[in-house]
């Protein structure tokens, strides 16, 4: 992975692949970069949330081990950040995350826009909420989640983006 984007869209992954209907992903600078990203999927048991804290548990049938969350984890560690993730069976999950984003290891941020617009041409979500500091993206609030994904919905989407973010201040990454 190459831009943190990439990371953060493994990680929606996960919740799109966990059956999630709401995921938020927050991200707050403040000294670091703190990211929580939650949502309601099926969640995981204790056994299987253990697995997953090590690092050698995929769901996945192809391949014995995950990469999303290790790298991740990697990420946060060497960037003198921490990586905590809950997870509760039949209610959903959440992964709380920090990072040094000026660390050097820390990678390009990436394109905010283009991953909230994959997130919402993706046919399996539902509803997803952006909150970047004090700004709020939610496909609920904004009706796109009781209309057709077309293009022009996503052309949408990326112009009300565009003028939030301006009106916030904020480049964007």
């Amino acid at each position: 992975m190459t831009k943190f984007t990439d990371y953060l869209y493994d990680l929606i992954q996960n919740s799109i692949s966990a059956k999630a209907k709401n995921i938020k992903l927050t991200l707050k600078h403040n000294g670091l970069l703190r990211v929580t990203l939650e949502d309601d999927g099926i969640g995981m048991d204790f056994k299987t949330l253990a697995l997953v804290r090590t690092f050698n548990y995929t769901s996945r049938t192809k391949r014995s081990v995950g990469l999303g969350l290790s790298f991740v984890y990697d990420l946060a560690t060497q960037t003198n950040g921490y990586f905590n993730i809950d997870s509760t069976q039949g209610v959903g999950t959440t992964l709380s995350l920090g990072f040094d984003h000026h660390h050097i290891d820390f990678p390009e941020f990436g394109d905010i826009y283009e991953l909230v617009l994959d997130i919402y041409m993706h046919q399996d979500v539902i509803n997803f909420r952006l909150e970047y500091n004090d700004l709020i993206i939610d496909f609920d609030e904004l009706k796109l989640t009781t209309l057709p994904k077309t293009f022009k919905q996503r052309t949408y989407l990326k112009e009300t983006m565009i003028e939030a973010f301006r009106r916030g201040g904020y480049e964007n990454s």
